[in-house]
Order: structure tokens, then sequence, then C-alpha cells
């Protein structure tokens, strides 16, 4: 892609997710701005421009890298953070998605040879029913959207400490859920079709990235997420709302460990500092001693003078002079040793302020992970007959469906289908939840479809 394609490509995009609607005469592009992105812009609401030099004119900006117009797109969404949507595409997952859909993995016959498709075996064939026959009756490939949260984390004392931290919550289950490497990915962007007929034309539409704010000190829990918070809701969006709210407490204690390091690491560097501040005001007041052993030294020579005879009115005289300059001295020496320890508690709180651990966090990506998952509809005909979906998530390889109807906890290993239809867990198949009779295993299992 050549220098004028990546401009042409960046602005038309930018445009896009902004929600401007931008029209197309030849080589000439008209963008219509809402009034405070025009007023951020410093142009007219009506935006005339070309990537063609030889299409300029008085009325219409040639935007190329460096111009004016598209620095201030790149800093516009900067501050506005980013997000898109991806899913899982390519040759490489395609492959792979279409043998796991088309697969019978509790065919006893089925060997797969992908790796990531014998793990899967392997897991599946890990949960049986031991009391029902089974039969597939269909078979799906379902891409679940999941929110990737990016959040930049600073620690601030006398040095600063910057981090990313990405959390991935799955609207589904409201939970966490391991990171997935989006290298294997592609943009998809949402679409929409207007409904007048002006705006029947497929257009972009990108998730909402609001301006987030800022929280310091997130230990707190009064400063809560209020600028993402009110964001979202002013966004319509309850379900990323909750999903925001979870990623910032699972952030909270997952940086802890992080913050506890560095706080560690500020103490040791204050105490080194304190150190050095206490030595050098231990120097200070030592220094103010000085004028007075030496106004001591000239007193205890003057008294020996005296002892030896002499002129003895003269250093009477003098030694007057003396005391009284070493009760002047005195005094100074107490002022100065007041003056010393207020200036150094003011400077032990100036260092204590600059050592003072403080938390920045901002959000500053959202993005929805589109990964796909496999389902298998099975029939279930034991006790009673039931239709049960398994469902499995090939990108990180275990079963996320059938739950246990009683415990409501994943179903692993021997799995109970009891007489009024329920599913359960073995430590769970003790008494039906439904009508309280045994649940056993009296059924042959079978397998395939």
């Amino acid at each position: 892609m050549t220098e004028p394609e990546k401009v042409e490509h960046f602005v038309l995009t930018f445009f896009a997710a902004t929600g401007c609607r931008v029209q197309r005469r030849d080589r000439v592009w008209i963008a219509h701005l809402p009034e405070h992105m025009a007023k951020a812009f410093g142009v007219d609401e009506r935006l005339v421009f070309t990537f063609q030099p030889e299409q300029a004119s008085s009325n219409v900006e040639v935007l190329t890298r460096g111009h004016r117009l598209v620095d201030v797109m790149v800093q516009y969404a900067q501050q506005r953070g980013r997000s898109c949507n991806v899913i899982y595409l390519g040759s490489q997952w395609n492959e792979i998605v279409r043998q796991a859909a088309a697969s019978d993995p509790w065919q006893m016959g089925y060997r797969p040879a992908v790796p990531r498709l014998v793990r899967m075996v392997e897991t599946l064939r890990s949960l049986r029913f031991v009391n029902a026959r089974q039969r597939i009756i269909q078979r799906r490939v379902l891409y679940q959207r999941q929110a990737l949260f990016r959040f930049r984390v600073a620690f601030c004392a006398d040095e600063k400490r910057e981090m990313l931290y990405s959390v991935l919550a799955d609207p589904s289950t409201e939970t966490i859920d391991s990171v997935v490497d989006i290298g294997g990915g592609v943009a998809m962007p949402a679409v929409w079709r207007g409904k007048n007929e002006a705006s029947q034309r497929v257009q972009t539409k990108f998730f909402p990235t609001p301006p987030f704010g800022r929280r310091k000190n997130f230990m707190s829990r009064e400063a809560s997420w209020q600028a993402g918070e009110a964001a979202l809701r002013q966004g319509n969006a309850y379900v990323w709302l909750r999903l925001y709210r979870k990623a910032c407490e699972y952030l909270e204690n997952h940086m802890l460990t992080e913050k506890l390091r560095f706080e560690a690491e500020a103490a040791a560097r204050l105490a080194a500092e304190k150190n050095r501040l206490d030595a050098y005001y231990r120097g200070l007041a030592a220094e103010t001693v000085d004028p007075l052993r030496r106004v001591f030294s000239r007193m205890a020579a003057a008294e020996m003078r005296m002892g030896w005879g002499g002129e003895r009115g003269t250093w009477e005289t003098r030694l007057e002079r003396l005391r009284a300059e070493a009760v002047r001295l005195r005094h100074q020496h107490v002022d100065e040793l007041e003056n010393l320890a207020a200036e150094r508690e003011r400077r032990l709180e100036e260092l204590l302020d600059r050592y003072r651990v403080k938390t920045e966090i901002s959000l500053v990506q959202v993005s929805l992970i589109h990964v796909p998952r496999i389902a298998w509809n099975l029939r279930l005909t034991g006790p009673s007959r039931r239709e049960v979906t398994v469902l499995y998530d090939i990108i990180r390889e275990r079963i996320l469906e059938p739950l246990c109807d009683a415990c409501e906890n994943m179903l692993t290993g021997n799995a109970l289908l009891s007489c009024c239809g329920d599913v359960v867990c073995q430590s769970c198949g003790k008494a039906c939840p439904t009508c309280g009779e045994s649940v056993g295993a009296t059924a042959p299992r079978e397998v395939g479809g």
C-alpha cells in the first residue's frame, strides 16, 4: 500500500468510525461533519477534500501525510481511544472449524490428524451420559462475542511505570475469560442498513469508544470508574457496562501484586532518601554548636590567665563579655535547632508526598472478539428423553455447556439423565432435583449419530 493509499484508508476509516456521512464524486470526497467535530477541526461542517493533488482548488483540500487536518484526525482518534471487532478467520482456522463442526467426536472410529482436534475429541469423550443413549441431531458453528478491555495502568511515585493490561469478559457468563491471541483474527466492523431510502447502502459503525476518564488511587472504592460508566450509560450499553464493571473488579485484584512490588521498591528508595536527609540535618545541627564551642574554649583560656595572675580586672571584664556571648549563642543555637527541625519536617513531608504511590488507570481500547464455538445438539434417550447442547470452545479447548441442572456446575466425567428429564452430575445423582427419586446408571450408552 502506497503512502497516499494509507492516508486515504485512514481518513475514510476515521470518518466511518465517527459516524460522518461521506459522499464521493469522481475523485473528490464530501464529508458532513458534526458541529462539535467541525469546531475541533477548524473547518466547515461540509468538508470537501481529495487525495489527488491535481484535483486541488481553493475549495478542495488535498489530504496528505503531514496535512493539518490529518494530524488533527490522528490526535482526535488518540483522545477517543480505539475499538474494533475481530473475528477468527483465515485458511487455518476455517479448516479447523470446518473439520470440528463436521465431526462426530463420540464415534469410536473417529481419529483426527490435527492435534487440536485430537485434544477436542479427548475432552468431549470425557463427558459420558452413562444411563442414556445419545444421538447427534444437529451441528452448528457459533461465533460468540466477547469484550476485550485494554487498560493502561501507571504507577507513579518518584518514578513512573506504565503497563498494559488486557481483560476479556464473556457476556454469556459475565465472567472473566482467558485472553486469546487475536493475531489469528481479522477486523470485522459491525454493519447496519439505514431505514430511509437515502441510506440503504451498507455503512460501518465501530463499537462506541467515548473518552473514558482516569481513575487515581484504585484501592479507594469512593472514586469508582465513574467516567467510563457514565460514557457507557450514554451509549445505552447496559451489557457492556456490566462487563466493564467486572473487568474493573478483576483488574484491581490482578494488578495488586505489581502494585505491592512497586510500593516496596518505592519504600526502599524512600528509606534511603530519609537516611540521607537525616544525615544532612544532623550535620547542620552539629555546625550550629561550633560557635558555642569556640566561645567556651575562649572562656576556659580567660579563666586560666586569671589564675596565673596579671591584669585580673582586664580578664574578668573579658570573661563577662564571653559569658554574655555564650548566653546569646545558646539562645541562637536553640532557635536554629528549632528552625532546622521545622525545615526537616517540611522536607520530609515533601519527600513522603514524592514517594507516595499513586495509580492512574485509563481504558484505551475496547474490542469485540468473535470466537468460534462448536455446538452439538444431542438427543438423550434413557429414563426419559431430553435434548442437550454440548458447546465447545475450540480456541481455549474446553467444554462450556451443558451444566448440571442441580448444582449448575459444568458437567464433567459421568453424567446422568433422570426420569424427569434433568441432566445431573454424578455428585448430584443420588436424587432427582425435580421429583427426588434416585438416579442410577440403568441404560446402556450409545454413541454416534
